[in-house]
């Protein structure tokens, strides 16, 4: 009931005003721990809520960060990557088109005044108009500033390039497939008995690899540590992760020892390997074409 509650209420927004109704998703709810209703919503597995166009269009926004680009994202961002000078010649929004992303306390208020009132839908209409009335000729001007002034330096456009989400994405994937390609090569090649350079490159990678999920498991919400681990083993890619690392720790234990114990590390090494070739379905599951297929091979 208040999830489809939720839902007339974004409806009714985003219908009004676009950009409020956007706002709205990301403002920091002090009365629920300071959640959105972007989390609430993902916590709660509330589809229709997070399937809505305002929904979509935000989370697009936030993943291109101020990039905008349309065709062939992918091939300008690796560009970028590979030739930082590259990154002066893409194209960046402005400040006012970015303006829904973040957070604001008059949005807040907007929606409370949608629940108190009486008739929702004309409350709504007239806080909008309100609002519009009182900052529209500001908000106006400024946008045209923005729009004229809004050429961002050298620094701020690689820095809004290395901030940007889906640049993140593209830096672990690359750095995932170098890491891959390493690894494949230290299983191929003959052990030596002590670990070549390639080697020693793959331990560091799982190493900080591990590192990082000890944080995630320490900076997740739940207050005991027994929850934060029970909680974070529930994701499934989390149980891969856990069962590759403790692999690849017994694997490089034996492969100090001598030859019988040695191949058995190697045969581990080898084990191991398919694990972290199995977490690319978790990258792919990100395209567009390509995750649909895997979901659904995941639900079988």
């Amino acid at each position: 009931e208040f999830g489809k509650l939720a839902l007339d209420l974004l409806e009714n927004a985003f219908k009004l005003n676009e950009q409020m109704a956007m706002k709205l998703l990301t403002y920091e709810l002090k009365n629920w721990s300071n959640s959105t209703c972007l989390k609430l919503a993902v916590s709660s597995a509330l589809r229709p809520f997070m399937s809505h166009t305002c929904t979509q269009m935000l989370l697009t926004d936030m993943w291109m960060g101020c990039l905008k680009m349309r065709k062939n994202s992918w091939l300008k961002i690796v560009l970028g990557i590979l030739l930082p000078p590259c990154i002066l010649m893409l194209e960046f929004k402005t400040k006012a088109e970015m303006s829904h992303v973040p957070q604001a306390q008059d949005f807040h208020q907007f929606a409370r005044f949608y629940v108190e009132s009486p008739s929702p839908n004309i409350r709504l209409e007239h806080v909008v108009q309100n609002f519009d009335a009182e900052k529209g000729a500001k908000n106006s001007i400024e946008e045209k500033n923005l729009h004229i002034h809004g050429s961002l330096s050298i620094t701020r456009k690689i820095c809004e390039f290395y901030s940007a989400p889906i640049v993140k994405f593209w830096f672990h994937t690359m750095a995932y497939l170098l890491f891959l390609m390493l690894f494949t090569y230290v299983v191929l090649v003959k052990m030596e008995p002590v670990p070549s350079v390639q080697e020693w490159l793959v331990i560091t990678y799982i190493l900080t690899n591990a590192i990082e999920k000890v944080r995630e498991i320490f900076m997740s919400e739940p207050g005991k540590y027994s929850q934060k681990v029970k909680v974070w083993l529930n994701e499934y890619w989390n149980v891969t992760d856990f069962i590759a690392i403790i692999l690849f720790v017994i694997g490089f234990a034996l492969r100090w020892a001598n030859p019988p114990l040695q191949t058995a590390g190697r045969i581990i090494y080898c084990l191991d390997i398919i694990f972290w070739y199995t977490r690319l379905l978790d990258f792919f599951a990100v395209n567009q074409k390509a995750g649909p297929y895997i979901t659904m091979i995941g639900k079988m």
